[in-house]
């Protein structure tokens, strides 16, 4: 829907979330202050040295690389859960011309898999400051004894940084120079994508969960038949709106703008800053 920005109340998210705190390191931890030039008789310069060791890299196409170097210890174990430490020194000179090991990434769903590699930036990013601390607050504005699993949790907190912050910040900007239209799909039990399992927790809204609404996708189960109705108006809904540029409910405008929901319930206006804790994570640092 043009001029109308939808966000997923409840995405599968929770595996990118979990990499994040687990993995997910701080700067300061960074192994390589290399020299500048290379070791003598070392292979033209593919040797050079670290805070923590030497480490042989590679040439292609008069380039070096130097890959699989470790930034921090593995956070397993006693270090699971906690802030980074520095990864162990070594002796000798560490190979370092094939990549390491791919952050974990979920198999065979048809999503985005960014996360993981996501979480590999904050290795180097000085915004990465302060991670842990960041998780704490968040662990403490949603507190794990509020949800049904661990899974729903962080499926939440993920839906509202990543998702409903900037969707909410990107209205009030285009509903600063054009009309604007902003919902909130909120169906609760929504079809899953076909022959794939389902996570171990409602999924409810999750990432493209309206497509199904609105598209015959093979790529989903079929919508229930006591949803029928609701499929009906939102594809009138949608249809209206692409010839009029109109919906049945008020124009964005302003910092507290109107969101519909939209779900097989009660069509009415969400309290979207509200219930996504907006302000929470405008401020969190």
């Amino acid at each position: 829907m043009a001029h109308a920005k939808s966000v997923s109340k409840w995405p599968f998210a929770a595996l990118s979330l979990v990499l994040s705190l687990v993995l997910g390191l701080g700067p300061g931890w960074g192994p390589v202050q290399a020299a500048a030039s290379a070791q003598p008789g070392q292979n033209s310069g593919t040797v050079v040295s670290t805070t923590n060791g030497k480490v042989r890299g590679g040439t292609h196409n008069r380039v070096r690389s130097f890959q699989s170097i470790p930034y921090a210890a593995p956070s397993v174990g006693e270090r699971r859960w906690r802030g980074p430490e520095p990864a162990a020194a070594w002796t000798g000179v560490r190979k370092a011309t094939t990549p390491g090991a791919a952050c974990t990434q979920p198999q065979g769903l048809p999503v985005g898999q960014s996360g993981g590699y996501s979480v590999c930036d904050h290795l180097a990013s000085p915004l990465s400051a302060g991670l842990f601390d960041r998780a704490d607050a968040a662990l403490g504005r949603y507190p794990l004894s509020g949800f049904a699993s661990a899974g729903e949790a962080l499926a939440t907190v993920r839906t509202d940084v990543t998702w409903s912050v900037p969707t909410l910040d990107t209205a009030r900007l285009l509903s600063t120079w054009t009309p604007t239209r902003m919902y909130e799909f909120s169906e609760r039990d929504t079809p899953w994508f076909k022959g794939y399992p389902a996570p171990s927790f409602g999924q409810r809204a999750q990432r493209m969960a309206e497509l199904p609404y609105l598209f015959d996708l093979a790529l989903f189960e079929n919508v229930q038949d006591e949803q029928s109705r609701f499929r009906d108006r939102m594809l009138h809904t949608c249809v209206a709106f692409a010839a009029s540029g109109r919906t049945s409910w008020p124009a964005f405008r302003g910092e507290h703008g109107y969101t519909q929901t939209l779900s097989s319930r009660a069509w009415k206006r969400a309290d979207f800053a509200t219930d996504h804790h907006y302000a929470f994570w405008k401020n969190l640092r």
